[in-house]
């Protein structure tokens, strides 16, 4: 049996058209993301958490989590009041403040200039409907729970930070000239004397607890105050916290190298001692708990009494966004911020394998390998080795100030070049040992790797190298200004696509080379450019699939002339990745993954290994070669409905369909060492 990926024809044997219009989003695979803000009904006990692309919600403590798709933006600052029995949500976004009186069914926009850039929300610990709205140098109040807002006056200096506190018209704010008192709604402001000097304030945590308290983390030290007039020092266990968090009656700490709980006695307790660099919001809940919300963990339930113990409460938030969509081997990879998730079979088969990451941290980049991923993160750079399940950590120091953000990597893995947010080019010929900083001529973005040529592009255009970066060659007869999307088509490595379109744009052009860069057509794209070009990508010879600005995915079917529409993916968020796998369509978004089945009618098809044939009630499934076969059928839900094997000489496997409902199914087929998988419509 000759070497080399199975080539595999399944017939799609679907009863409609040759194309679904219709986008599906992949629910209960992906639980990851990384929450930005947390807050909980202290009326009802319902939690409320953002991780910045979703919003989700829970019932209660350890119930499944709830993506609120009715509010499609992004969000940030979240806060709850209460006037009477009514209770609000606050959510910040890039379009303003909005509100909800329903648990996040209906919402309405209440304030424009609050937006989710550096907002903060402070809702008064003694008087639930009176709230602060915080951005830059300006201060907002509310006295109705965030239904209408006044402008109010600022102390003098430049606004630190503020909150109510003390009586019903009580404001405190810190400026650089020191800390201010008003007791007339924010008209007026009295200085106040404090024990510490004028400084930012880097955290503030409010309990509403029957005695509010109040603490500020400061350059120089916390304090604790529980009229907002008398402060004191707290007592730290060791390195000053990065951040502070408070519930009804706790106020907890994000300390380096641990978790700290504040005490009657104003002094700290370590409840945790470990890394803590990926954690990014708290909120305690008692005694002896705390939810623990970090990079890629979602949120989990942290005890320490009676032994320390953790529990992962991910079940629901499967709405994380996806950026790189890759397929080393046949096999998948989704991939976004908050993790990496891997399949060997399917959809249904996809695992986070970032959980196992050495170091947590927020994932930056992929790319594939032969045997593996290659990815980086806020902590490092990793390799994900497949056959045997492990990570390896290549470095935690690389010689790049910015951020990086695109990997290419040789198949080997021995060669790899990175870039970063701040234009550096860093290479290792060694599998990631050691490291050199490049210094090209020219201004780019982002890189390529086919085999072992590199492409970089950006600001002034196109340029490879096949000598590991050591020289670049200018793609000269590129005739666009700039290339901020090259694609190199999979089924031929002579075929790039790439846009002069400025990310966020809806304009530029879409060019072609047939020649491997050489010479390029442009192609009449028009009509997808002014919808904003997000994302391109290539599947089986001769089709290219985009992704725009408003969430419209398109296919052409000839090399890019002519484009037609599979419809808006979702809420119509911009799309961030696309892939043809096998016969379906994926799209990755700020929020999920979707499919779309993409395969024509066909009744009968063979490959020179494998041959499909439909009967009245059953497939046939037959290797001509005389391999060995094996085939597994799963329905959507990921539960095998059976499983057929085959020997020599007869290697021949025959699938009853008689009675089985209409609808899709995954088919699973193995001969030899090789094995696909495709998505089989029944009518």
């Amino acid at each position: 049996m000759r070497c080399g990926l199975l080539s595999l024809v399944l017939a799609m044997l679907i009863a409609g058209g040759p194309e679904a219009q219709s986008w599906t989003r992949l629910t209960g695979r992906l639980e990851a993301g990384t929450p930005v803000a947390l807050v909980q009904s202290a009326r009802s006990g319902r939690l409320w958490v953002s991780t910045g692309e979703a919003l989700y919600s829970a019932p209660t403590v350890g119930a499944a989590w709830s993506l609120i798709a009715s509010l499609p933006f992004r969000t940030a600052a979240l806060a709850l009041a209460l006037e009477g029995t009514t209770e609000a949500l606050l959510v910040s976004t890039p379009y303003g403040l909005w509100r909800s009186t329903d648990e996040g069914t209906t919402w309405a926009q209440v304030h424009p200039a609050l937006t989710d850039r550096g907002t903060q929300l402070r809702v008064h610990p003694a008087y639930p409907h009176v709230v602060l709205g915080i951005r830059g140098q300006m201060l907002w109040r509310s006295t109705d729970a965030g239904a209408t807002w006044q402008q109010l006056s600022l102390p003098p200096g430049i606004l630190y930070d503020a909150c109510p506190f003390g009586a019903l018209n009580d404001l405190l704010a810190w400026t650089s000239q020191g800390a201010f008192r008003s007791s007339d709604g924010g008209a007026s402001w009295e200085a106040l004397s404090t024990p510490f000097s004028p400084q930012p304030v880097r955290s503030l945590a409010v309990t509403a607890g029957v005695e509010p308290q109040l603490c500020l983390l400061l350059p120089d030290g916390v304090y604790w105050s529980t009229d907002g007039v008398n402060w004191r020092a707290t007592t730290l266990p060791g390195s000053l916290p990065r951040a502070l968090f408070a519930s009804v009656n706790a106020i907890a700490a994000i300390a380096p190298g641990g978790l700290l709980v504040l005490r009657a006695d104003g002094t700290w307790q370590t409840v945790y001692s470990g890394y803590t660099d990926h954690i990014t919001v708290l909120l305690p809940l008692g005694p002896d708990r705390i939810l623990v919300g970090s990079e890629g963990r979602g949120i989990e339930l942290y005890r320490w009494t009676p032994q320390p113990q953790w529990q992962a409460l991910r079940t629901g938030m499967d709405a994380p966004p996806i950026r790189w969509l890759l397929s080393p081997g046949s096999q998948l990879v989704v991939a976004g911020p908050s993790g990496i998730f891997w399949s060997s079979t399917d959809l249904f088969g996809l695992d986070n394998i970032s959980l196992a990451l050495p170091t947590p941290g927020t994932i930056t980049a992929v790319a594939a390998s032969s045997d593996g991923i290659v990815v980086a993160t806020s902590r490092g750079l990793y390799r994900y080795v497949r056959s045997t399940g492990q990570w390896q950590t290549l470095t935690e120091s690389l010689p790049a100030v910015g951020t990086i953000i695109a990997i290419g990597v040789t198949p080997g893995g021995d060669t790899l070049l990175l870039s970063s947010d701040l234009g550096e080019l860093l290479r290792s010929l060694d599998g990631g040992v050691t490291w050199e900083e490049l210094s090209p001529s020219f201004r780019f973005g982002q890189l390529r790797a086919v085999r072992h040529t590199f492409y970089a592009f950006g600001e002034d255009g196109i340029f490879r190298s096949t000598d590991a970066g050591q020289h670049w060659e200018a793609l000269t007869s590129y005739p666009g200004r700039g290339c901020y999307r090259l694609l190199i088509h999979p089924a031929d490595e002579r075929v790039l696509l790439a846009s002069s379109a400025l990310p966020g744009s809806r304009s530029g052009k879409l060019y072609r080379s047939t020649d491997g860069g050489q010479s390029w057509q442009e192609l009449p794209a028009a009509d997808l450019l002014n919808r904003g070009l997000s994302t391109i990508a290539g599947g089986a010879p001769s089709i290219w699939y985009a992704g725009t600005l408003e969430g419209e995915v398109f296919r052409s079917t000839d090399g890019g002339l002519t484009w037609h529409s599979l419809g808006i993916v979702g809420d119509g968020l911009p799309v961030e990745a696309l892939l043809e796998f096998g016969s379906l369509v994926l799209a990755g978004t700020s929020r999920g993954l979707w499919w779309q089945q993409q395969v024509s009618v066909s009744a009968e098809s063979s490959s020179p290994l494998v041959q499909l044939r439909r009967g009245e009630s059953e497939l046939v499934l037959g290797a001509p070669d005389g391999t060995p076969l094996s085939a597994e059928l799963y329905d959507l839900l990921g539960r095998c409905l059976g499983r057929w094997a085959a020997l020599p000489p007869l290697c021949q496997i025959r699938i009853p369909t008689l009675g089985m409902a209409s609808g899709i199914y995954v088919l699973r087929v193995r001969t030899g060492n090789l094995r696909e998988h495709f998505v089989l419509s029944l009518p």
